[in-house]
This record gives C-alpha cells, structure tokens and sequence, in this order.
C-alpha cells in the first residue's frame, strides 16, 4: 500500500483473503471492488509495479550432477535475457 500512499490514493481494504486467487475472484464476482494484482499472476495496473520485488535464489546441493552447473551458468548468462523478458529486473 506504499505506492497508494504515495500518490495520496484514497483506499480501503474490504476483506482479507488467503491467496491472489482468492482475491481475484472476490474482485470478478463484485460490481463494486477493484483490486491491483500481482502481474506475476494477472494483468493489472502498473502503478504497483515499484513495490513489487522479485528474487531468484539458488542454493546448490548436488555437485555431482552437471545439469546442476548447467543450470547455474544458463540462470548467471543467457537466461537474464529471459528474465528481463517476463518483467524482471537482470543482474548487471
């Protein structure tokens, strides 16, 4: 709600849900509520886009497979590509 109160937004929270499903469809089924989702999982308005903060982490636990140091370099190189592509920020 940092963003909403940064642009002085008026809002107020309705209900508490369990999950952004859960929130979706008590969204969808009303008339009268509107809600910004994480575009993760939905299409919605970008003006959360500066709260939302993802982190990919690795913890490595089988030095005896090369698929695992493959994986690693494809995640450290070629795949930051991939990331920037689905709205993520890459590693510099």
């Amino acid at each position: 709600w940092n963003t909403l109160e940064h642009y002085n937004l008026n809002y107020t929270i309705k209900d508490k849900v369990n999950s952004q499903f859960d929130a979706f469809k008590l969204v969808r089924n009303s008339e009268n509520l509107y809600s910004f989702l994480n575009a993760s999982y939905f299409n919605g308005n970008e003006i959360l886009k500066l709260d939302t903060r993802h982190v990919i982490s690795l913890v490595k636990v089988n030095d005896e497979d090369p698929k695992t140091d493959k994986l690693i370099n494809y995640l450290l190189t070629k795949g930051q590509k991939d990331i920037e592509s689905q709205g993520f920020i890459p590693m510099d």
